[in-house]
């Protein structure tokens, strides 16, 4: 049987903070943890939580990030330690590390998929979990590197860093690292339960990138590409008071908006991925993305509301809670901070919501993006999204 404890600690030094949220996981596991999932607020010193973790689990395999915001089953906490332990003899994990992501992604996901095992053909069921720096702006394209790697269903998210964008970090064992990727392999005797899922709908007419360089789209229908959104979503911002025409990247409603009124790339299953232009930081023209947007993509805008967002919370966890025949342990759940700032003070509601359905304990954490990639679904990386993995019993 696997077991899963949460916890979290919330302390002045990050010591105490760590033990705080080990103590309250320990008491949820069966035996010796095989898996530490750690998300850290800036506010902490990164490498004294991960010795202090690996310390108080007898070194059990460690894999997390930096965070824009955590919670458990408890519900949100306020710039905090979160541990998620998983135990069980059915149950094992295996963490690598690799560095100079930016330079060379190909080479960093390689390294750090060295150290996981093969994927062989045997009756084992197996996830991986991918953690990378999120202002990279390579997503996508990190996500899918991981999946060739290892073959197998991944979730995940890149590393966020509150707001600040200065520096993200993804914890690997007992190493820490900027511009990294962390990947981890856990394979278990009875099918993992996952899903993803947004809440967004699209409206307008659709949009052509016409001029791109990497995360940075320059133009939309051969017009500049923040006078196109601005256009189209000014109906709808006028309704919630805001006078677009002269907002400005220092009011706060700037940001809210590029955040409720995002951009989807439609799949084909007539489905969307979410792309998030939150990284735009002027109205003179490009919109900055948290990942590569090719020349030639067709966008919708998208909204979403408060309702749609606490529906998709209870709609993911009863998702992944049916793709696993067996009860659920336990779960993570990576969520965007976009989903913080659409839902404000109801984003403990959508907590609550996700740990009813599931029944279970639950952690989770707000990061600049999110993955979800398995051979039925190719869509890798997502903004605004959720992407659950439910650990079976």
């Amino acid at each position: 049987m696997t077991s899963v404890g949460t916890g979290a600690g919330t302390a002045s030094d990050a010591g105490t903070a760590a033990e705080a949220a080990v103590e309250t996981a320990t008491a949820g596991v069966d035996g010796q943890p095989q898996l530490a999932v750690v998300f850290v607020a800036p506010r902490y010193d990164y490498q004294t939580v991960v010795e202090t973790v690996r310390a108080e689990t007898d070194r059990a395999p460690l894999v997390g990030c930096s965070t824009a915001g955590e919670f458990t089953e408890a519900g949100p906490t306020d710039a905090s330690v979160t541990v998620t332990l998983v135990a069980g003899e059915g149950f094992a994990a295996h963490v690598g590390l690799g560095e100079e992501l930016s330079a060379d992604p190909e080479a960093a996901v390689g390294a750090a998929a060295d150290s996981l095992p093969p994927v062989v053909d045997d009756d084992r069921h197996r996830v991986g979990i991918n953690f990378h720096d999120g202002l990279l702006g390579r997503g996508e394209e990190v996500a899918m590197l991981g999946y060739q790697q290892r073959p197998v269903p991944y979730v995940g998210g890149s590393a966020a860093d509150n707001f600040a964008m200065s520096e993200t970090v993804v914890f690997a064992n007992d190493e820490v690292a900027t511009d990294a990727v962390a990947l981890a392999l856990l394979s278990s005797d009875r099918p993992f339960g996952r899903a993803v899922d947004h809440g967004h709908e699209p409206f307008g007419d659709s949009l052509t990138v016409t001029d791109a360089d990497g995360s940075v789209v320059e133009t939309l229908n051969n017009r500049p590409a923040f006078d196109v959104w601005r256009e189209t979503v000014r109906p709808r911002a006028t309704e919630t008071g805001v006078d677009i025409d002269t907002l400005s990247p220092d009011d706060d409603a700037f940001e809210e908006l590029l955040t409720r009124f995002e951009f989807g790339i439609k799949t084909s299953d007539e489905e969307c991925k979410i792309r998030w232009p939150g990284l735009t930081q002027t109205t003179d023209g490009p919109l900055r993305f948290a990942t590569q947007i090719p020349e030639g993509t067709e966008l919708f805008v998208v909204d979403s509301d408060a309702e749609a967002q606490l529906a998709t919370a209870r709609r993911v966890t009863e998702t992944a809670t049916t793709t696993t025949p067996t009860t659920p342990a336990g779960a993570v759940a990576f969520d965007c901070v976009c989903q913080g700032l659409v839902l404000g003070e109801e984003f403990g509601t959508a907590v609550d919501a996700m740990a009813e359905a599931l029944s279970a304990p639950v952690a989770g954490v707000q990061t600049y993006g999110e993955v979800a990639v398995a051979p039925d679904d190719m869509r890798a990386y997502h903004n605004t999204t959720t992407s659950l993995l439910v650990f079976p019993e």
